[in-house]
């Protein structure tokens, strides 16, 4: 995989209400629409359901388990979790995919 850090971009949102309107404006003006969200505290099921509630096209994106992006191990190593994040965006074909990690631990430790 090729990695342009030109074209990724972080952003660190710290309460629900400015997360609800990013992920609005982002997932509805994206090429693509292609999303992948990575829910640490919320089951799938649950946060799809609170994203339609807020509005958010949850069509074009995917919900999934930190656990399968090795992001619930004991110990966190880098490589593993961007080797199964590398996988994920090959499995999904997108070129133009926007990728949202909830870290609630960055927001409990500041």
């Amino acid at each position: 995989m090729i990695h342009n850090n030109s074209r990724y971009i972080g952003l660190f949102i710290g309460n629900k209400k400015s997360l609800w309107k990013a992920l609005r404006q982002l997932t509805s003006s994206s090429a693509s629409g292609s999303w992948l969200y990575i829910t640490v505290e919320n089951p799938p099921k649950k946060l799809k359901s609170l994203l339609k509630r807020k509005s958010i096209p949850v069509k074009q994106g995917q919900i999934l388990l930190s656990s399968e992006f090795k992001l619930r191990e004991q110990v966190v190593r880098a490589k593993p979790v961007i080797e199964a994040l590398e996988e994920k965006v090959r499995t999904m074909g997108s070129h133009d995919l926007m990728i949202f990690i909830e870290m609630p631990c960055t927001n409990r430790a500041s």
